[in-house]
């Protein structure tokens, strides 16, 4: 897969998204408040939205290296704080 491809992908998904719902992003630009936190390798090959049937923003996801919540890791930290606040 080239840059190019990535490019004319994503304005078929746009678009796609456009046809079904006029509004959608706009509606995403509205900000989220996922009630769930989901942590996945970032390895994984199913995606949060794709194994749940959900939209983006509705549910909080971080993924990262082997699905590991170190302590000591300020990116976990963070993503843990910003979902419980």
């Amino acid at each position: 897969m080239d840059l190019e491809s990535i490019f004319e992908i994503d304005k078929k998904r746009v678009a796609d998204k456009l046809t079904l719902n006029p509004d959608y992003f706009d509606a995403l630009s509205e900000g989220q408040k996922p009630e769930f936190l989901y942590a996945e390798c970032s390895d994984s090959r199913v995606t949060a939205e794709d194994l749940m049937g959900i939209n983006p923003g509705e549910v909080f996801v971080h993924r990262n290296a082997v699905n590991m919540v170190a302590s000591t890791d300020n990116n976990v930290n963070a993503m843990v704080k910003y979902a419980a606040e």
